[in-house]
Parts: C-alpha cells; sequence; structure tokens
C-alpha cells in the first residue's frame, strides 16, 4: 500500500542512491528559505513561506555569507559616497541655451 511515509522512504533511498548522501524533506525547505532570505527576504517574509509563527525560527535562515557582506558592504560604501552637484534650474538655463553656461 502507498502512503506518506512508504513514499518518503522511496525517495530518500532514490536520493542516497543518486546523490550519495542522506537528507531529508526539511533540508530542502531549509536550502529554500535560506536563499530567500539572502536575496533580500524579510523576516516577516519568511515567517508567511514557511508558515512559522515564532521570528525566532525565521531568524535560522539568515545565515551570514561572503557573498551577501560584499553585497552589504558596497551598499553601505554607496552611502558615503559623494554626491554629484546639484545646480539649480535657474543656473542651469544659461544664455544662448548653454547649460554649461559662457566659456
Amino acid at each position: 500500500m502507498v502512503t506518506p511515509k512508504t513514499t518518503l522512504d522511496w525517495y530518500r533511498r532514490l536520493v542516497r542512491r543518486v546523490v550519495g548522501v542522506e537528507y531529508h524533506m526539511h533540508d530542502l525547505c531549509h536550502a529554500g528559505l535560506t536563499w530567500a532570505a539572502a536575496t533580500g527576504a524579510t523576516v516577516v517574509e519568511l515567517l508567511h513561506r514557511a508558515g512559522h509563527a515564532s521570528p525566532t525560527v525565521a531568524m535560522a535562515y539568515q545565515h551570514a555569507t561572503s557573498d551577501r557582506d560584499v553585497v552589504l558592504a558596497a551598499a553601505l560604501a554607496g552611502l558615503c559616497a559623494p554626491k554629484a552637484p546639484v545646480i539649480p534650474i535657474s543656473a542651469a538655463a544659461a544664455p544662448g541655451g548653454n547649460a554649461a553656461g559662457p566659456q
């Protein structure tokens, strides 16, 4: 008789034979939620995707990774980068249609 348990047992044997390692369905859920977190999902979004009720549980998927660290460092550097000067519209409209003004 086919039951959820016999199907899961069959699946585990198949994965062990093909991939060479044993893992559980929770491992796939954990990977998916970790990837969602790495792409910027908030804790609330992780709670919704996983059906969890506790933010503490969702925080388990917020892993620090070196590639994400590079993205965060670049974003922080962008906050400190010098901004281009803002030229008021009245100053930009120089006589003769030359926005750069007299040469």
